[in-house]
């Protein structure tokens, strides 16, 4: 059989001319296909897993994402979930206070493949962050909550050492009636900071809690509804800083608040007075010094 025909058929079936056309669309359809992914639009990324889930409080990490269509160009933001600002603070040795602001800025975005990139994440406080990513010209993806960053653990222990004590009167404030007074009884202990920094000395009965309002110059109390105080007095202990006592920063002195916990029970103490508790010291009178060969003087 010859390759064309008398007829000018392929092998006796196809027409030559037919088969030329053929020829030519297929080569037309396959160079719209190779241009079609050549001179797309790009999908938009993808992001399946984001690795680890969870980050450290205030530690810098990189973030691992798997997915699919990343591109070099894509620029990464990062904000808190909840809309609040945060900053970012120097390191105490340094003498600027400036801080820098992080909310809804730009972080680093390394691409390693089209189905593998990072992300370079600042010291974040606890919360959740979304992620934004922008091409050069529009929003292409968004993930609310996508990422997670988990207080660190406090240590295990005490976490300050008193090296003071002395005896504090006031009253336990914000209570609701019958069971967050009920804890709040002779012999319990406060807690802050793996510290029982007070003991319990005595207990009134509960009254009408009161809020101190400054009016024109004026201190009014204003009765808080459906809540009441508990007069107590209190051996505390705390941290001698020159001249003040101190649990965790505050300041153990008349109209100074410290913070604890009765049992589970998260508590505030307003100091209305304070008064040591080492006895009183007796008057020391003039000495008697004794030089021998002569009488003793006064």
């Amino acid at each position: 059989m010859t390759l064309i025909d008398d007829r000018g058929r392929l092998f006796g079936r196809l027409n030559f001319i037919d088969g030329i056309v053929a020829l030519f669309v297929v080569a037309m359809l396959g160079f719209v296909a190779v241009g079609y992914s050549l001179f797309r639009l790009p999908h938009d990324p993808r992001i399946d897993v984001f690795t680890p889930p969870a980050l450290s409080e205030m530690k810098p990490q990189r973030v691992q994402l798997r997915g699919d269509n990343f591109l070099p160009y894509l620029r990464a933001f990062i904000n808190r979930t909840d809309g609040k600002d945060f900053v970012k603070r120097p390191d105490e040795f340094k003498s600027s206070d400036a801080f820098t602001l992080v909310n809804n800025s730009q972080i680093p975005f390394l691409l390693e493949s089209p189905t593998l990139a990072e992300l370079q994440v600042p010291g974040l406080p606890p919360g959740t962050y979304d992620i934004r990513f922008y091409n050069d010209t529009k929003l292409v993806l968004e993930k609310p909550a996508a990422l997670t960053v988990i207080a660190a653990s406090a240590k295990v222990g005490p976490q300050w050492e008193p090296t003071g004590s002395l005896i504090a009167y006031g009253v336990f404030r914000n209570l609701k009636p019958g069971d967050d007074t009920a804890a709040i009884r002779v012999g319990a202990k406060v807690v802050a900071g793996g510290v029982a920094w007070g003991d319990v000395l005595a207990v009134d009965p509960p009254r009408p809690d009161a809020a101190p309002l400054v009016i024109d110059g004026v201190s009014v109390p204003a009765g808080v509804i459906g809540r009441v105080q508990v007069p107590a007095k209190l051996r505390v202990r705390c941290v001698i800083d020159e001249i003040a006592c101190r649990i965790e920063g505050a300041q153990v002195a008349p109209k100074h608040v410290v913070s604890g916990r009765i049992g589970t029970q998260p508590t505030t103490f307003l100091v209305t007075a304070v008064e040591s508790e080492m006895p009183p010291r007796s008057e020391i009178g003039p000495r008697t010094f004794h030089t021998p060969g002569k009488k003793e003087t006064r």
